[in-house]
C-alpha cells in the first residue's frame, strides 16, 4: 500500500501504518498515537481497510466500548474514501476532533458523515471516547 487512506498525503507505513495492528499481541510493539488527530486518522484508516477490529477496540475508551467486539469492528460497513479534519484540539488529557468522513453509498454516490469525537489520554495513550454525529 502506498498512500495512506486517511488522506494525509503521506505513505501508509510512515503515517497510520505505524500505529495500526491486527492482533492484541502487537499492542506493545506499536507506538501509540501522540495526538487525538493521529488517533482519529489511524482509526479512520482501520475502518477503511477493514479487519482491524482489535486495533479499534484497543483504542476505544473501555467504559464506552463494553458492548463492542473486535469481530464486529473488523467488518467493513461501507467504502470509506476520504477524511477531512475540520477542527482539532486538546487540553491536558482531553482532546477532540471534528471531521467529515466521506463514503460511497450502495449506489456508488459519495456521502458525508460529520462527527465531533472526544478523546482521553491515560498512561500516555489516547483513546476514542465517543462522538456526536450530524
Amino acid at each position: 500500500m502506498s498512500v495512506c487512506p486517511c488522506t494525509s498525503g503521506k505513505a501508509f507505513n510512515t503515517c497510520c501504518g505505524r500505529f495500526i495492528f491486527s492482533s492484541k499481541a502487537d499492542l506493545q510493539r506499536k507506538p501509540a498515537a501522540k495526538t487525538p488527530e493521529q488517533l482519529m486518522r489511524s482509526r479512520f484508516t482501520a475502518y477503511a481497510l477493514g479487519n482491524y477490529g482489535d486495533y479499534l477496540l484497543a483504542t476505544w475508551w473501555p467504559l464506552t466500548s463494553q458492548h463492542l467486539s473486535s469481530v464486529e469492528l473488523s467488518q467493513k460497513s461501507c467504502e470509506w474514501v476520504r477524511l477531512d479534519i475540520l477542527e482539532k484540539g486538546q487540553k491536558g488529557n482531553d482532546g477532540w476532533v471534528s471531521f467529515c468522513a466521506w463514503y460511497l453509498d450502495e449506489n456508488g454516490s459519495e456521502q458525508a458523515m460529520r462527527e465531533r469525537s472526544t478523546f482521553k489520554r491515560e498512561n500516555g495513550r489516547w483513546y476514542y471516547v465517543d462522538g456526536d454525529v450530524s
